[in-house]
């Protein structure tokens, strides 16, 4: 009798620690689902929603050209949520290559709380201005697939919050277009630097770096006005 009672006992106790367990790892479930967070904002052109719009969310940890963990996307009201964030820093922006924001800076910094609901992060959008022409060698032929940066000016330019270069090529007839580009004073040139020379693609040698119109010296070359 002793010995079947405490098997009894023994049982019953390995039911309770399992119920414990359970009823543990429910709780810690529900304390994740609770800690994250969620955004949501309208995107706005010309004073409606549009549809389509990719809103990210980076990490201050992340590095710029790190792919974005949090995202949404606006529906026909142009509204998004994002779901599921974490607390930490962030910054939020949309993604829409032919648009700009109407704040110059961009990308919207937020700090986000544990199960915090943040509303309203709302951006303005316009349609970019564009920077187009033709690059030609000393004979006036078309130089086909030439690298052509177009170069913020400090101060007085801003593409999506970066003071950095955009980088295109010319196309079969010589042509570059580059647009989506806030207004501002840009310079324009095209080839390659001494310091970063390298064969062509297509098998000719390299043209040095000449800006816009036609000056191996930047200090030379022609500010161009976006507006």
């Amino acid at each position: 009798m002793l010995s079947s009672t405490r098997r009894t006992i023994r049982f019953g106790s390995c039911i309770v620690l399992v119920t414990s367990v359970v009823v543990l790892a429910h709780a810690q479930t529900v304390a994740t689902k609770e800690a994250t967070s969620t955004i949501s904002g309208k995107v706005i052109v010309k004073g409606k929603g549009i549809p389509g719009i990719v809103v990210g969310m980076r990490s201050g940890e992340q590095r710029y050209r790190e792919t974005t963990a949090y995202r949404g996307v606006t529906d026909e009201k142009g509204e998004y949520k994002i779901t599921n964030v974490p607390a930490g820093n962030y910054s939020v922006w949309p993604s829409a290559p032919a648009y700009v924001p109407t704040d110059e800076m961009g990308a919207k910094t937020l700090m986000v709380e544990k199960g915090e609901t943040i509303e309203n992060v709302d951006f303005t959008l316009v349609r970019g201005g564009v920077i187009t022409g033709k690059v030609v060698d000393a004979d006036g032929r078309p130089v086909i697939e030439e690298d052509v940066l177009v170069m913020p000016m400090p101060g007085k330019g801003v593409y999506r919050n970066y003071y950095q270069p955009l980088n295109v090529r010319t196309d079969d007839r010589g042509v570059y277009r580059i647009y989506g580009l806030p207004a501002g004073q840009y310079m324009v040139g095209a080839g390659q630097d001494e310091q970063n020379s390298y064969p062509s693609g297509r098998g000719r040698a390299p043209f040095r770096r000449t800006y816009h119109p036609a000056t191996l010296d930047s200090k030379q070359a022609t500010v161009i006005e976006v507006t």
